[in-house]
Parts: C-alpha cells; structure tokens; sequence
C-alpha cells in the first residue's frame, strides 16, 4: 500500500486542491484551526473477516456509529471513509477522513475546528470498538527525533501509594526556550520517572507552527506544510503498524494442527514487562489489576503460584477480552488470549509507565 499519495489526494479531494497545496503553510486556511490526527487499533471480530472490502468496511462503520448522532460515508472502493459537519461559520465547521486501508489501525483526520474535532475523537473512543493506540516511550523517542526544536514538555508520573513505601512523583510542564536543555537533562538522570504526556516542538522548518506528539496517539499541528506533516504522520502509522503486526503474529496465544494434524502445538510469545523499581507491596499491585479500576477497567481474580508469583485471569470491563498475567515485584508476565487481549495490554503498558516504572532496555515485543 502506497500510504503518502493516496492519503494525499483523499485529502485534496475533500477539503480543496488549494487548500491542501505543498506550499501553502497552513493546512487550512483562513482559519489556521489545529489539524489533529488520532491512531486506533482496527479490533475487527472474526466474522468481518469473511467479507469482501467494501462489505466489511461498510459493517464496520455501522456498527462503530449505531450509538453516536454522526455518520461516516464510505467511499465507493471501500478504502476511505468521510465525515462533514457544517457549523454556523465556516471556523466551527470540521472535515474528518478515516483511513481504513490497513488491517490493524484505523487512522483519523480531522481538518478544522478543534473542539469539535476533540468531541467526536472522545465520542469514538467510547464505543470500545476502536481503541487508541498507546505511543510508548520508546515509540515517542523515535517521533522526537523529527523535532529541530522542543518547546514544551507534559510529563506526568505518580507511583502507586498501594505499591510502594514511599511513592515517586514527577509531574509537571516545561515552556519556552528551556524546555530542550531540560528535557535532556531529565530524560539522562530520571529516566524510569520520566513518562511524557505530550511533547511539542518545530521541525527542521522552524519557520513552521507547533506539532505536538500526545501518548494516547494523537498528533497535532497549528501551521505546516502538507506534505512535510505526512511524512510525520507516515513514520507514526509505520513504528504502530509494526508493533501490532508483531503483537498479532507472534504474541496471540493459539493451539495450531501441523501438517498432517497429528499433533496441537502451542504458538504465541508470552510478554514479560521487567520493572524498572521492584514493587514494594506486590498485594497493592495486584488489587489494581483485578478491581475494575476506572482507568485500567479490568476484573478478574488471583492466586498464589509461589511466595513471590501471583497468577491473574481478568476480564475488560466494557469489552469483554480476557487476558492472563503472572506477577511479581520486578515482572510481569502477559497472555494475549486473542486479538481482542491487545487493547489490554497498551492499557497495562501505559498504567506501568505511569504508576510504576518499566526497563525499557528489555521491553521486546
């Protein structure tokens, strides 16, 4: 799949030609409104497999805006999907492509007023049929690297009372000239601490406007050419697009015939999450893990395997994916059970980061 130049003409095709010119800096003018765009994880169930393009693309949408008071229109190739809301100026009015071309991430772009762009991106979320992809922090390294100039940094991480004698709080926001200086100092002397919430910067073009990296996967930008921002938004959908093919190719646990279906064998990686601060109180962890807490929505029970392992089997509140873990001070063990376990694990990944701290020196997927 070509990402850039039929992403491209999609885009000049809805929103203007002169518009959506290379040379013009700001995506769209005269308003100059944020364009903002957020990474799903695509969590098809089995049976829209069976269906031709357009078909499956089409039950899709169905079925992800039964509840909501909008609409996407599907292109007639079944690749693209569009949305248009008109306010009552043209300022307040957003346009919104979904990109559906991919097996594994449903890509949203949203061109014009940012509050209502921000409240349908949350109403999309809420279904629990797409889930926002986690940006890790090995993955927000790699964006930063495109950034000239960094200048300002939301970094926001809390160790769990429940977990830990005497808690670990970094939190805080970095402004103006500073923020590239101290983001380097902070990322060389705190870095099991240093979990970014967004980070914002220039790129080489410093006579561009603000492109922002959020870790619930959203980039946005202010004033940009086109062209230089897909490139942006290109390598992003490339890193996620590679960690979720691993994730469903080598980590989704199966029990597989082989060739003269003789014997089952057991397929699938299990994932083990090494932490960067052994827990103090692994009973404070564990609770989190099976209490249906708001942010992690996961319920399920636990049992001691040995003085320092604890088996869990729990259950996604809203979606029902189960996934099964063994747990100890330093380590986590992840068994994705089927595609659906996926979400799961980018939630427990991004509670870790926050509350816990994780080696990402050992974090191989």
């Amino acid at each position: 799949m070509e990402f850039a130049s039929d992403l491209l003409e999609r885009i000049r095709k809805q929103i203007g030609l002169e518009l959506a010119s290379d040379e013009a800096f700001t995506i769209l003018q005269p308003t100059g409104n944020e364009h903002s765009v957020q990474f799903f994880f695509k969590n098809l169930s089995e049976e829209y497999l069976e269906f031709e393009t357009w078909d499956k693309h089409n039950l899709f949408l169905c079925d992800l805006t039964s509840d909501l008071d909008f609409d996407f229109v599907l292109d007639e190739d079944g690749r693209f999907a569009s949305l248009s809301l008109k306010g009552l100026t043209q300022s307040k009015s957003i346009e919104a492509i979904m990109d559906l071309r991919d097996d594994y991430l449903v890509t949203i772009y949203y061109f014009g007023d940012s509050k209502t762009s921000s409240r349908i991106n949350q109403q999309l979320i809420a279904t629990e049929r797409i889930f926002p992809c986690y940006l890790g922090a090995q993955i927000l390294e790699q964006l930063i690297c495109e950034l000239d100039t960094i200048t300002r940094v939301e970094y926001d991480f809390e160790q769990q009372q429940g977990a830990f004698m005497e808690p670990v709080i970094l939190k805080g926001t970095i402004n103006g000239p500073p923020a590239q200086t101290i983001y380097s100092q902070y990322l060389h002397s705190y870095k099991p601490y240093f979990n970014i919430k967004s980070i914002c910067g220039h790129l080489t073009d410093n006579t561009q406007g603000n492109l922002e990296f959020h870790a619930n996967g959203v980039i946005q930008v202010d004033d940009c050419r086109l062209s230089d921002f897909m490139n942006v938004v290109k390598q992003l959908y490339l890193l996620l697009r590679i960690k979720y093919q691993n994730l469903v190719d080598k980590c989704v646990i199966r029990w597989e015939s082989t060739d003269d279906n003789k014997v089952t064998q057991f397929t699938g990686n299990v994932i083990e999450i090494w932490l960067g601060k052994p827990v103090d109180k692994l009973d404070g962890l564990i609770r989190f893990l099976t209490r249906g807490d708001k942010s992690i929505q996961l319920f399920g029970i636990s049992e001691r395997v040995t003085r320092k392992l604890w088996s869990i089997k729990s259950i996604h509140v809203n979606s029902g994916a189960k996934v099964e873990l063994e747990v100890s001070t330093n380590m986590l063990r992840i068994y994705l059970a089927d595609r659906m376990s996926i979400p799961i694990l980018d939630k427990i990944e991004y509670f870790l980061q926050k509350h816990v701290t994780i080696d990402l020196e050992n974090l191989v997927y």
